[in-house]
């Protein structure tokens, strides 16, 4: 779909809103990468810096994301809440949820920095999420401490100007920062560590290029007139490729042929050690993605992966996503006490089958779980009415409160 068309379709949302999105397309939308000012603009043309950023920023993306409200020990799905569908279902007019969460994580990792419009309706409510081009947009603080944003625009005359964003006009998510007040991009900080790996990438493309290797080499001793070459040449293609690939040669005595050496050379070996130490310099000191995710290791045995899984939800995706969880609730949710946003990384750290049938037949022996929260928790899509037992929670007869009463220790109790 052309843009001029996505505007007109969402012509009735822009017209009811003080801030318009139309406003920031210029600098957030059309402007291409490559023409974009920055050091960053090809890097993630490198195949590891795209192998992390892509596994990270796809694997957050796809995560149930939930906006739920504290009831009682518990919680439910905050359905009825006016921001219920802009954080769970579509944050704008023009991306899926996917796309726009892929997006926040891919600029947070590349450029340490993702900032998020929030477009308002005339009675301030928040109607969408707008992405922003994070390498045209600068960040200052007022003389009351809080933050403004400028972002480089383009008017349709093609002049250069600066827009102004107050605080609460912006999400603002943070990488790893010194000052607190913008993040540090990690294509600009290890930018030494990206040229490297680039050479090395360039360095094999013109080895492929420049050092081919013949299978063999055919002696003819003198001079061989071109005619006789060429008839030579289409002799043994036709005899010996294809369907008569890997026949037996018989040649007269007067031709000599010798098979290349085609063995490694110590020249290859280092090149390939170079570039495997640097992708995996890039993969686990700064993205921090398991090598073995990326092919950069062994396949390791099933114990590790299982352990490696656990360590990369907990040590890699969690601080992401929990950046991004408060960041929301702090500057679109106002930091409300009752309803927050959680992304689900329940699916992520589940076991194989006899491990999760072991996890659930505890959890329901032990009155963790119901028979509808095991459900829920496998999406079989199965719900047992109440009245049957569904959202009752169990215990075994002879577990009871030491200095109770039998009677106050019952078999069954609804919690």
């Amino acid at each position: 779909m052309a843009f001029l068309d996505f505007l007109k379709i969402n012509k009735k949302v822009v017209e009811q809103s003080t801030e318009t999105r139309s406003d920031t397309i210029p600098g957030n939308i059309v402007s291409n990468w490559d023409s974009a000012f920055g050091y960053g603009k090809n890097v993630d043309r490198l195949s590891v810096v795209y192998g992390c950023v892509n596994l990270l920023s796809s694997t957050i993306a796809s995560l149930p994301i939930q906006l739920n409200r504290k009831v009682g020990k518990g919680h439910e799905p905050a359905v009825d809440h006016p921001y219920y569908n802009l954080i769970t279902k579509r944050p704008n007019g023009f991306q899926t949820n996917f796309t726009f969460y892929q997006w926040t994580v891919t600029q947070l990792l590349m450029f340490g920095n993702a900032y998020i419009q929030k477009v308002r309706r005339n009675d301030g409510t928040v109607v969408e999420l707008f992405p922003m081009n994070p390498i045209s947009v600068e960040v200052d603080v007022r003389e009351d401490g809080l933050p403004y944003y400028r972002m480089n625009m383009v008017s349709t005359d093609g002049t250069n100007y600066y827009k102004e964003y107050n605080s609460d006009q912006i999400i603002h998510i943070k990488g790893y920062t010194r000052n607190g007040i913008y993040g540090l991009s990690a294509v600009d900080t290890f930018r030494t560590l990206f040229d490297g790996y680039s050479e090395l990438e360039q360095a094999g493309t013109q080895i492929a290029k420049n050092a081919a290797k013949p299978a063999g080499v055919v002696y003819y001793p003198g001079n061989m007139k071109e005619e006789e070459l060429q008839k030579l040449k289409a002799g043994w293609k036709s005899g010996f490729s294809g369907t008569n690939s890997g026949k037996t040669a018989f040649l007269p005595t007067t031709i000599k042929l010798e098979t290349a050496n085609t063995g490694m050379t110590a020249q290859d070996a280092e090149y390939i050690a170079n570039k495997q130490f640097s992708a995996q310099r890039i993969a686990s000191d700064i993205f921090r993605v398991p090598l073995h995710m990326l092919g950069l290791k062994n396949t390791p045995t099933y114990a590790s992966v299982e352990m490696e899984a656990i360590e990369f939800v907990t040590y890699t995706l969690n601080p992401i996503i929990t950046n991004i969880e408060q960041q929301i609730q702090k500057q679109l949710l106002d930091d409300e006490d009752e309803t927050y946003i959680n992304f689900n990384v329940n699916g992520l750290l589940r076991g194989d089958v006899r491990a999760r049938i072991e996890y659930y037949r505890f959890a329901l022996e032990h009155g963790v779980m119901t028979s509808n929260q095991v459900n829920q928790e496998e999406d079989s899509g199965i719900s047992i009415p109440a009245e049957k037992g569904g959202d009752d929670y169990v215990r075994p007869l002879n577990f009871g409160v030491i200095g109770a009463t039998a009677q106050a220790t019952g078999s069954v109790s609804s919690l």
